[in-house]
Protein backbone atom coordinates (compact mmCIF):
# COMPACT_ATOMS: atom_id res chain seq x y z
CA UNK A 1 0.00 0.00 0.00
CA UNK A 2 1.27 3.51 -0.82
CA UNK A 3 1.57 5.70 2.24
CA UNK A 4 1.25 9.48 2.29
CA UNK A 5 4.43 11.18 3.52
CA UNK A 6 4.06 14.18 5.79
CA UNK A 7 6.65 16.88 6.39
CA UNK A 8 7.54 17.68 9.98
CA UNK A 9 6.45 21.09 11.24
CA UNK A 10 9.82 21.54 12.97
CA UNK A 11 12.27 23.52 10.81
CA UNK A 12 15.96 24.03 11.48
CA UNK A 13 17.61 27.11 9.90
CA UNK A 14 21.31 27.01 9.04
CA UNK A 15 23.52 29.46 7.16
CA UNK A 16 25.81 28.06 4.48
CA UNK A 17 29.32 28.31 5.98
CA UNK A 18 31.12 28.80 2.64
CA UNK A 19 29.88 32.38 2.35
CA UNK A 20 31.12 33.45 5.80
CA UNK A 21 34.40 34.41 4.12
CA UNK A 22 32.97 35.15 0.66
CA UNK A 23 30.51 37.93 1.48
CA UNK A 24 32.00 40.11 -1.26
CA UNK A 25 30.58 37.67 -3.82
CA UNK A 26 27.00 37.97 -5.01
CA UNK A 27 25.10 34.81 -5.98
CA UNK A 28 23.55 34.64 -9.44
CA UNK A 29 20.59 32.56 -10.48
CA UNK A 30 19.97 29.80 -11.28
CA UNK A 31 20.91 27.43 -8.44
CA UNK A 32 21.65 24.08 -10.11
CA UNK A 33 22.05 20.56 -8.79
CA UNK A 34 22.51 16.96 -9.88
CA UNK A 35 21.17 14.60 -7.21
CA UNK A 36 20.59 10.88 -7.60
CA UNK A 37 17.03 10.20 -6.32
CA UNK A 38 17.99 6.67 -5.31
CA UNK A 39 20.99 7.60 -3.13
CA UNK A 40 20.04 11.21 -2.35
CA UNK A 41 23.65 12.24 -3.07
CA UNK A 42 25.08 14.49 -5.74
CA UNK A 43 26.58 17.85 -6.64
CA UNK A 44 25.42 21.47 -6.30
CA UNK A 45 26.62 24.28 -8.59
CA UNK A 46 26.57 28.02 -7.82
CA UNK A 47 27.48 31.06 -9.93
CA UNK A 48 28.89 34.13 -8.21
CA UNK A 49 30.37 37.47 -9.13
CA UNK A 50 31.82 40.50 -7.37
CA UNK A 51 29.79 43.67 -7.77
CA UNK A 52 32.80 46.01 -8.02
CA UNK A 53 35.32 44.43 -10.38
CA UNK A 54 32.93 41.81 -11.84
CA UNK A 55 35.05 38.75 -11.16
CA UNK A 56 33.13 35.54 -11.88
CA UNK A 57 33.36 32.22 -10.07
CA UNK A 58 31.51 28.90 -10.17
CA UNK A 59 31.67 26.70 -7.06
CA UNK A 60 30.77 23.03 -6.78
CA UNK A 61 29.74 21.27 -3.56
CA UNK A 62 28.97 17.71 -2.56
CA UNK A 63 25.43 16.98 -1.40
CA UNK A 64 24.28 16.36 1.32
CA UNK A 65 27.57 17.24 3.10
CA UNK A 66 27.85 20.67 1.37
CA UNK A 67 31.63 20.19 1.27
CA UNK A 68 33.45 22.23 -1.39
CA UNK A 69 34.64 20.17 -4.39
CA UNK A 70 36.34 23.00 -6.27
CA UNK A 71 36.11 26.62 -7.38
CA UNK A 72 36.28 27.52 -11.06
CA UNK A 73 37.51 31.09 -11.47
CA UNK A 74 36.71 32.79 -14.76
CA UNK A 75 39.78 34.83 -15.69
CA UNK A 76 39.11 35.88 -19.28
CA UNK A 77 35.76 37.63 -19.43
CA UNK A 78 34.53 40.87 -21.04
CA UNK A 79 32.55 43.09 -21.14
CA UNK A 80 32.04 43.66 -17.43
CA UNK A 81 28.26 44.21 -17.60
CA UNK A 82 27.63 40.76 -19.10
CA UNK A 83 26.97 37.75 -16.90
CA UNK A 84 28.59 34.32 -16.77
CA UNK A 85 26.29 31.75 -15.18
CA UNK A 86 26.07 28.00 -14.78
CA UNK A 87 22.80 26.94 -16.35
CA UNK A 88 22.49 23.27 -15.44
CA UNK A 89 24.34 20.18 -14.26
CA UNK A 90 23.34 16.59 -14.98
CA UNK A 91 24.68 13.03 -14.98
CA UNK A 92 24.09 10.75 -17.94
CA UNK A 93 24.96 7.13 -18.61
CA UNK A 94 27.35 6.74 -21.52
CA UNK A 95 29.17 3.58 -22.61
CA UNK A 96 28.86 1.94 -19.19
CA UNK A 97 30.11 5.08 -17.47
CA UNK A 98 28.41 7.79 -15.44
CA UNK A 99 29.32 11.18 -16.88
CA UNK A 100 28.54 14.50 -15.19
CA UNK A 101 28.10 17.47 -17.54
CA UNK A 102 27.30 21.13 -16.97
CA UNK A 103 26.68 24.18 -19.13
CA UNK A 104 27.76 27.79 -18.70
CA UNK A 105 26.03 30.62 -20.55
CA UNK A 106 27.34 34.09 -21.36
CA UNK A 107 24.42 36.50 -21.20
CA UNK A 108 23.92 40.05 -22.36
CA UNK A 109 21.37 42.14 -20.42
CA UNK A 110 18.94 44.52 -22.16
CA UNK A 111 20.20 48.10 -22.25
CA UNK A 112 17.59 49.28 -19.73
CA UNK A 113 18.14 46.35 -17.33
CA UNK A 114 21.90 46.09 -16.94
CA UNK A 115 21.62 45.81 -13.16
CA UNK A 116 18.87 43.19 -13.25
CA UNK A 117 20.51 39.95 -12.07
CA UNK A 118 18.57 37.34 -14.00
CA UNK A 119 18.89 35.17 -17.08
CA UNK A 120 18.97 37.33 -20.19
CA UNK A 121 19.77 36.91 -23.88
CA UNK A 122 22.25 34.09 -24.40
CA UNK A 123 25.30 35.12 -26.42
CA UNK A 124 27.21 31.86 -26.19
CA UNK A 125 27.09 28.52 -24.41
CA UNK A 126 29.94 26.37 -23.12
CA UNK A 127 29.65 22.70 -22.19
CA UNK A 128 31.97 21.09 -19.63
CA UNK A 129 32.56 17.75 -17.98
CA UNK A 130 33.05 17.63 -14.21
CA UNK A 131 35.03 14.66 -12.88
CA UNK A 132 34.64 13.24 -9.38
CA UNK A 133 38.04 14.65 -8.35
CA UNK A 134 36.98 18.18 -9.37
CA UNK A 135 38.82 18.28 -12.70
CA UNK A 136 36.94 20.28 -15.35
CA UNK A 137 37.20 19.70 -19.10
CA UNK A 138 35.73 22.03 -21.75
CA UNK A 139 33.94 20.07 -24.49
CA UNK A 140 31.97 22.54 -26.59
CA UNK A 141 31.61 26.21 -27.47
CA UNK A 142 28.44 27.41 -29.19
CA UNK A 143 29.15 31.09 -29.85
CA UNK A 144 26.42 32.09 -32.32
CA UNK A 145 23.40 32.12 -30.01
CA UNK A 146 23.12 35.91 -30.19
CA UNK A 147 21.63 35.51 -33.68
CA UNK A 148 18.65 33.68 -32.12
CA UNK A 149 17.90 36.35 -29.47
CA UNK A 150 17.42 33.36 -27.18
CA UNK A 151 16.13 33.68 -23.62
CA UNK A 152 17.08 30.26 -22.28
CA UNK A 153 15.00 28.66 -19.55
CA UNK A 154 16.63 25.26 -19.11
CA UNK A 155 18.88 22.55 -20.50
CA UNK A 156 18.81 18.76 -20.67
CA UNK A 157 21.62 16.36 -21.64
CA UNK A 158 20.93 13.00 -23.27
CA UNK A 159 22.68 10.28 -25.28
CA UNK A 160 21.95 7.25 -27.44
CA UNK A 161 21.61 5.27 -24.22
CA UNK A 162 18.56 7.24 -23.09
CA UNK A 163 16.14 4.46 -24.02
CA UNK A 164 12.81 6.30 -23.51
CA UNK A 165 13.89 8.95 -26.05
CA UNK A 166 14.84 6.38 -28.74
CA UNK A 167 17.59 8.72 -29.90
CA UNK A 168 18.81 6.76 -32.93
CA UNK A 169 15.33 6.47 -34.43
CA UNK A 170 14.67 10.11 -33.67
CA UNK A 171 17.87 11.27 -35.40
CA UNK A 172 16.94 9.32 -38.52
CA UNK A 173 13.72 11.34 -38.75
CA UNK A 174 14.80 14.87 -37.88
CA UNK A 175 18.33 14.87 -39.29
CA UNK A 176 17.88 12.86 -42.51
CA UNK A 177 21.67 12.23 -42.74
CA UNK A 178 22.52 15.95 -42.97
CA UNK A 179 25.09 15.63 -40.18
CA UNK A 180 27.53 12.89 -39.31
CA UNK A 181 26.84 11.06 -36.05
CA UNK A 182 29.69 9.46 -34.14
CA UNK A 183 29.24 6.95 -31.33
CA UNK A 184 31.02 9.54 -29.15
CA UNK A 185 28.34 12.18 -29.67
CA UNK A 186 26.15 13.42 -26.84
CA UNK A 187 23.24 15.85 -27.17
CA UNK A 188 21.79 18.75 -25.27
CA UNK A 189 18.36 20.36 -25.41
CA UNK A 190 18.35 24.10 -24.66
CA UNK A 191 14.76 25.31 -24.35
CA UNK A 192 13.42 28.82 -23.97
CA UNK A 193 11.94 31.64 -26.03
CA UNK A 194 13.10 34.47 -28.24
CA UNK A 195 13.14 38.02 -26.96
CA UNK A 196 11.38 39.50 -29.99
CA UNK A 197 7.96 37.83 -29.98
CA UNK A 198 8.22 35.29 -27.12
CA UNK A 199 7.88 32.26 -29.36
CA UNK A 200 9.20 29.07 -27.78
CA UNK A 201 12.13 27.09 -29.20
CA UNK A 202 14.17 24.02 -28.37
CA UNK A 203 17.70 23.98 -29.79
CA UNK A 204 19.31 20.54 -30.08
CA UNK A 205 23.11 20.71 -29.73
CA UNK A 206 25.39 17.84 -30.72
CA UNK A 207 28.93 17.55 -29.30
CA UNK A 208 31.74 15.01 -28.92
CA UNK A 209 32.21 13.74 -25.37
CA UNK A 210 35.82 12.73 -25.99
CA UNK A 211 37.09 15.79 -27.89
CA UNK A 212 38.05 18.58 -25.52
CA UNK A 213 38.80 22.15 -26.58
CA UNK A 214 40.74 25.07 -25.12
CA UNK A 215 38.60 26.78 -22.51
CA UNK A 216 37.84 30.34 -23.73
CA UNK A 217 37.08 31.51 -20.17
CA UNK A 218 40.62 30.93 -18.92
CA UNK A 219 43.13 33.78 -19.16
CA UNK A 220 46.00 31.60 -20.36
CA UNK A 221 44.11 30.90 -23.59
CA UNK A 222 43.14 34.49 -24.44
CA UNK A 223 45.89 34.87 -27.06
CA UNK A 224 44.94 31.69 -28.87
CA UNK A 225 42.60 31.88 -31.83
CA UNK A 226 38.99 31.03 -30.91
CA UNK A 227 39.02 27.29 -30.04
CA UNK A 228 37.71 24.96 -32.70
CA UNK A 229 34.63 23.09 -31.56
CA UNK A 230 32.78 20.36 -33.42
CA UNK A 231 29.62 21.18 -31.47
CA UNK A 232 26.70 22.45 -33.51
CA UNK A 233 22.96 23.06 -33.42
CA UNK A 234 21.49 20.24 -35.51
CA UNK A 235 17.80 21.00 -35.05
CA UNK A 236 15.54 23.75 -33.71
CA UNK A 237 12.06 22.71 -32.57
CA UNK A 238 9.20 25.24 -32.36
CA UNK A 239 7.60 25.18 -28.90
CA UNK A 240 4.56 27.43 -29.02
CA UNK A 241 3.82 31.12 -29.44
CA UNK A 242 3.45 33.95 -26.92
CA UNK A 243 5.08 31.73 -24.30
CA UNK A 244 4.88 32.93 -20.70
CA UNK A 245 6.45 29.92 -18.94
CA UNK A 246 7.57 26.37 -19.59
CA UNK A 247 8.61 23.21 -17.78
CA UNK A 248 10.50 20.17 -19.02
CA UNK A 249 9.70 16.93 -17.18
CA UNK A 250 13.39 16.10 -16.75
CA UNK A 251 12.94 14.34 -13.40
CA UNK A 252 10.72 11.62 -14.86
CA UNK A 253 12.51 9.42 -17.43
CA UNK A 254 9.17 8.27 -18.82
CA UNK A 255 8.32 11.89 -19.78
CA UNK A 256 11.75 13.17 -20.88
CA UNK A 257 10.35 14.00 -24.32
CA UNK A 258 7.64 16.38 -23.09
CA UNK A 259 7.56 20.09 -22.36
CA UNK A 260 4.54 21.94 -20.93
CA UNK A 261 4.01 25.47 -22.25
CA UNK A 262 2.03 28.34 -20.72
CA UNK A 263 0.59 31.09 -22.93
CA UNK A 264 -0.22 34.74 -22.21
CA UNK A 265 -3.77 34.53 -23.59
CA UNK A 266 -4.99 30.97 -23.99
CA UNK A 267 -7.64 28.64 -22.59
CA UNK A 268 -5.16 25.78 -22.38
CA UNK A 269 -1.65 24.76 -21.47
CA UNK A 270 0.11 23.03 -24.36
CA UNK A 271 2.08 19.77 -24.25
CA UNK A 272 4.89 19.54 -26.83
CA UNK A 273 7.13 16.68 -27.88
CA UNK A 274 10.35 18.68 -28.21
CA UNK A 275 11.99 15.96 -30.31
CA UNK A 276 9.85 17.07 -33.27
CA UNK A 277 8.50 20.45 -32.17
CA UNK A 278 4.88 19.29 -32.39
CA UNK A 279 1.98 19.84 -30.06
CA UNK A 280 0.79 16.47 -28.74
CA UNK A 281 -1.71 17.47 -26.06
CA UNK A 282 -3.31 20.19 -23.97
CA UNK A 283 -4.56 20.84 -20.45
CA UNK A 284 -7.55 23.06 -19.73
CA UNK A 285 -6.80 26.55 -18.41
CA UNK A 286 -8.57 29.82 -17.59
CA UNK A 287 -7.61 32.48 -20.15
CA UNK A 288 -8.19 35.18 -17.51
CA UNK A 289 -5.23 33.81 -15.55
CA UNK A 290 -1.79 34.54 -16.96
CA UNK A 291 0.51 31.65 -15.97
CA UNK A 292 4.09 32.56 -15.12
CA UNK A 293 5.51 29.46 -13.48
CA UNK A 294 5.29 25.67 -13.15
CA UNK A 295 6.54 23.02 -10.74
CA UNK A 296 5.70 19.32 -10.65
CA UNK A 297 5.34 16.81 -7.84
CA UNK A 298 3.59 13.60 -6.85
CA UNK A 299 0.65 13.21 -4.50
CA UNK A 300 2.68 10.41 -2.90
CA UNK A 301 6.45 10.40 -3.33
CA UNK A 302 7.71 7.38 -5.32
CA UNK A 303 11.23 6.17 -5.92
CA UNK A 304 12.03 7.86 -9.25
CA UNK A 305 13.63 4.87 -10.92
CA UNK A 306 14.01 4.56 -14.67
CA UNK A 307 13.08 0.88 -14.30
CA UNK A 308 9.59 1.78 -13.11
CA UNK A 309 7.03 1.68 -15.91
CA UNK A 310 4.81 4.65 -16.70
CA UNK A 311 1.75 2.74 -15.52
CA UNK A 312 3.42 1.90 -12.21
CA UNK A 313 4.46 5.53 -11.73
CA UNK A 314 0.96 6.83 -12.49
CA UNK A 315 -0.34 5.19 -9.30
CA UNK A 316 1.45 7.90 -7.30
CA UNK A 317 -0.53 10.77 -8.84
CA UNK A 318 1.54 13.19 -10.94
CA UNK A 319 0.68 16.83 -10.23
CA UNK A 320 1.44 20.15 -11.91
CA UNK A 321 1.54 23.25 -9.73
CA UNK A 322 0.83 26.31 -11.88
CA UNK A 323 0.95 29.88 -10.58
CA UNK A 324 -0.36 32.95 -12.33
CA UNK A 325 -1.95 36.38 -12.08
CA UNK A 326 -5.73 36.83 -12.18
CA UNK A 327 -6.48 39.79 -14.43
CA UNK A 328 -9.90 40.57 -12.96
CA UNK A 329 -8.66 41.49 -9.48
CA UNK A 330 -4.87 41.26 -9.84
CA UNK A 331 -4.75 38.44 -7.29
CA UNK A 332 -2.15 35.68 -7.17
CA UNK A 333 -3.55 32.27 -8.10
CA UNK A 334 -2.18 28.77 -7.49
CA UNK A 335 -3.65 25.81 -9.35
CA UNK A 336 -3.04 22.15 -8.58
CA UNK A 337 -3.59 20.06 -11.71
CA UNK A 338 -3.77 16.30 -12.09
CA UNK A 339 -1.55 15.35 -15.04
CA UNK A 340 -1.36 11.63 -14.29
CA UNK A 341 -2.81 10.91 -17.74
CA UNK A 342 0.55 11.89 -19.29
CA UNK A 343 1.99 8.70 -17.81
CA UNK A 344 -0.81 6.55 -19.18
CA UNK A 345 -0.29 7.34 -22.86
CA UNK A 346 1.32 4.83 -25.21
CA UNK A 347 2.99 7.28 -27.62
CA UNK A 348 5.57 5.71 -29.91
CA UNK A 349 5.93 7.79 -33.09
CA UNK A 350 8.72 5.50 -34.33
CA UNK A 351 6.52 2.43 -34.49
CA UNK A 352 4.28 4.01 -37.12
CA UNK A 353 5.49 7.31 -38.58
CA UNK A 354 2.11 7.84 -40.25
CA UNK A 355 0.78 8.83 -36.81
CA UNK A 356 3.53 11.42 -36.53
CA UNK A 357 2.80 12.80 -40.01
CA UNK A 358 -0.92 12.97 -39.24
CA UNK A 359 -0.33 15.16 -36.19
CA UNK A 360 2.12 17.41 -38.05
CA UNK A 361 -0.21 17.95 -41.01
CA UNK A 362 -3.43 18.36 -39.05
CA UNK A 363 -3.30 20.62 -36.02
CA UNK A 364 -6.95 19.88 -35.23
CA UNK A 365 -6.55 16.13 -35.03
CA UNK A 366 -6.96 14.19 -31.81
CA UNK A 367 -3.65 14.47 -29.97
CA UNK A 368 -2.19 11.54 -28.00
CA UNK A 369 -1.67 13.45 -24.73
CA UNK A 370 -5.11 15.03 -24.56
CA UNK A 371 -6.95 14.00 -21.41
CA UNK A 372 -9.60 11.46 -22.42
CA UNK A 373 -11.85 12.98 -19.75
CA UNK A 374 -13.05 16.57 -19.72
CA UNK A 375 -10.05 18.89 -19.33
CA UNK A 376 -11.78 20.59 -16.40
CA UNK A 377 -11.27 17.43 -14.34
CA UNK A 378 -7.52 18.16 -14.37
CA UNK A 379 -8.02 21.04 -11.91
CA UNK A 380 -7.94 19.63 -8.37
CA UNK A 381 -7.49 22.82 -6.33
CA UNK A 382 -7.51 26.58 -6.91
CA UNK A 383 -6.09 28.90 -4.25
CA UNK A 384 -6.18 32.70 -4.52
CA UNK A 385 -3.92 34.82 -2.36
CA UNK A 386 -4.21 38.49 -1.47
CA UNK A 387 -2.17 40.59 -3.88
CA UNK A 388 -1.25 42.96 -1.08
CA UNK A 389 1.44 40.41 -0.32
CA UNK A 390 3.94 40.29 -3.19
CA UNK A 391 5.32 36.82 -3.83
CA UNK A 392 8.67 36.67 -5.62
CA UNK A 393 9.48 32.94 -5.79
CA UNK A 394 8.07 29.53 -4.99
CA UNK A 395 8.89 25.82 -5.01
CA UNK A 396 7.32 22.57 -3.85
CA UNK A 397 8.46 19.70 -1.63
CA UNK A 398 6.06 16.76 -1.58
CA UNK A 399 2.70 18.46 -0.89
CA UNK A 400 4.08 21.62 0.75
CA UNK A 401 4.36 24.78 -1.33
CA UNK A 402 7.02 27.29 -0.28
CA UNK A 403 6.22 30.92 -1.10
CA UNK A 404 8.75 33.71 -0.68
CA UNK A 405 7.53 37.27 -0.14
CA UNK A 406 9.36 40.46 -1.01
CA UNK A 407 9.37 41.33 2.70
CA UNK A 408 11.46 38.24 3.48
CA UNK A 409 8.76 35.92 4.78
CA UNK A 410 8.73 32.26 3.76
CA UNK A 411 5.17 30.94 3.82
CA UNK A 412 4.61 27.18 3.78
CA UNK A 413 1.27 26.15 2.31
CA UNK A 414 -0.41 22.76 2.27
CA UNK A 415 -1.15 22.48 -1.43
CA UNK A 416 -4.25 20.35 -0.89
CA UNK A 417 -6.07 22.59 1.60
CA UNK A 418 -4.51 25.94 0.77
CA UNK A 419 -3.79 26.55 4.46
CA UNK A 420 -0.59 28.34 5.46
CA UNK A 421 0.94 25.89 7.95
CA UNK A 422 4.01 27.89 8.91
CA UNK A 423 5.66 31.26 8.31
CA UNK A 424 9.41 31.73 8.71
CA UNK A 425 11.34 34.99 8.58
CA UNK A 426 14.30 34.44 6.21
CA UNK A 427 15.20 38.04 5.42
CA UNK A 428 15.74 39.57 1.99
CA UNK A 429 16.00 36.63 -0.44
CA UNK A 430 15.69 35.96 -4.15
CA UNK A 431 14.79 32.31 -4.73
CA UNK A 432 13.81 28.92 -3.28
CA UNK A 433 15.21 25.53 -4.27
CA UNK A 434 14.41 22.00 -3.16
CA UNK A 435 17.20 19.43 -2.79
CA UNK A 436 16.70 15.72 -2.32
CA UNK A 437 13.62 14.92 -0.29
CA UNK A 438 14.26 17.02 2.81
CA UNK A 439 16.25 20.22 2.22
CA UNK A 440 14.92 23.59 1.13
CA UNK A 441 17.50 26.21 0.12
CA UNK A 442 16.71 29.92 0.23
CA UNK A 443 19.06 31.91 -2.00
CA UNK A 444 20.14 35.33 -0.81
CA UNK A 445 22.30 37.83 -2.63
CA UNK A 446 25.31 37.01 -0.47
CA UNK A 447 24.64 33.54 0.88
CA UNK A 448 22.39 30.53 1.30
CA UNK A 449 20.00 29.60 4.06
CA UNK A 450 19.36 25.88 4.59
CA UNK A 451 15.93 24.90 5.89
CA UNK A 452 15.95 21.35 7.19
CA UNK A 453 12.79 19.56 8.30
CA UNK A 454 13.50 17.66 11.51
Amino acid sequence: MIKQQKISSSINLETFYYFHTKNYYQIQEPFVYDIDPNTNTGVIGLSMHTTVDKRHRIAFFNYPSYELIREYNVSNFTPSNWSCQIMGIQSINFQQEKVRLFAVVICKPPVDQEDDDRMNTWQSLLIYRLYDNGYIQCLADINNLDSYQFLGRGIFFFSNEDQPLQVKDWLNIIDNHRHSHSSNFVYMLAFGLDSDDYNGHGHIIQFDLYQSIMDPLLKETYWIERPISTAKIIFTAPLGIQVSCMIHFRHYPQLHHLVCIGNFESEELSIYDWRFGIKVGSIGWDKNIQPWGFESTFAVLPSLSSSMSSQQLSAYGLRLVAVGDAQEDNSFEIRLLDITHLLQVDWNPFKDTSELKRIILNNHTSMPYNNSNNNDTSVLRVHRLNRKVEYTAYNILHTSLYLLTREGQLCIMDIESGNITKTVNVGSSVDINVLGSRDVIVTRKHGLLLLKHE
